[in-house]
């Protein structure tokens, strides 16, 4: 279900990609997203490997040696807690795009942190994330690697019980903002990216999904969130990532199992 529409894609443990020759790093990374998965207690890994499945010429790690530019994850390391494999794999390069430096650390960091929330609340979420670009970007290290202008993420939640989709479309600077102002269509970031999402819906649906945008449905409008208020389940620790990506230790009864700095949402 997560999979865009692709000539060609590759994968590791816990999510698939397409590499561009183009800009030498991987044009989408799209994976599902258990709730559950957030909860498990599997450690980040403490370097970056480069990639057997990627060409000669990619990135790697000797583009990042300068610290310019930090590597950043398409799907985070705290979406691959279930499985030391995973997180394994969620180091590869072709998981990897340079990023601004707090882009990476707040912005971007952030928008996981919802995300793994509403995993919480929807139980699964289909994820795609990558790098846009404009015509001339920066680039950076040995191999050249252009500096991607804007990074997007999609998802898809069809639970059985609810259906939505959403985009966002966030520009890689070196400055913070409230990323919630960048919520798209998912049409609108098809038209950025070329890229087909979620073409295995069908038509109707796929063509209704994607056109709009209802923030009233993720942030508290939708079945699931008002089944998740009846079940009223124990304290859980916080699924959020700290800035030094660690999994926080806050107790939390937020819906989300977020606590308040990582985006708690509705007491239960």
């Amino acid at each position: 279900m997560e999979l865009p529409m692709s000539g060609s894609f590759d994968y590791h443990s816990g999510y698939s990609f397409e590499y561009s020759i183009t800009y030498k790093q991987s044009k989408w990374v799209a994976y599902q997203l258990i709730g559950t998965d957030a909860l498990q207690t599997t450690l980040p890994e403490v370097q970056y490997y480069n990639d057997p499945k990627l060409p000669a010429g990619a990135l790697d790690r000797s583009d990042f040696s300068q610290r310019v530019y930090p590597p950043g994850q398409m799907k985070p390391s705290g979406d691959a807690r279930a499985d030391k494999v995973e997180m394994h794999d969620a180091f590869y390069f072709a998981n990897i795009c340079p990023m601004q430096p707090t882009f990476d650390q707040e912005n971007w960091r952030i928008l996981e942190n919802m995300v793994r929330g509403w995993a919480m609340i929807f139980d699964t979420i289909y994820v795609v994330s990558g790098p846009a670009f404009k015509k001339n970007p920066d680039t950076i290290g040995p191999h050249k690697i252009p500096v991607p202008d804007y990074f997007y993420k999609v998802l898809l939640v069809n639970n059985g019980i609810d259906m939505q989709a959403i985009g966002f479309v966030l520009p890689n600077i070196d400055v913070r903002y409230d990323f919630r102002s960048k919520a798209v269509s998912v049409d609108s970031v098809e038209r950025l990216t070329g890229i087909d999402f979620f073409y295995q819906l069908p038509d109707y649906l796929e063509v209704s999904l994607e056109a709009e945008v209802l923030p009233s449905f993720w942030t508290g409008g939708s079945n699931s969130h008002y089944i998740k208020r009846m079940v009223h389940p124990k304290e859980k620790q916080c699924v959020g990532t700290t800035i030094i990506d660690k999994r926080c230790l806050s107790m939390t009864s937020c819906l989300n199992v977020c606590c308040a700095i990582h985006g708690c949402e509705g007491e239960k």
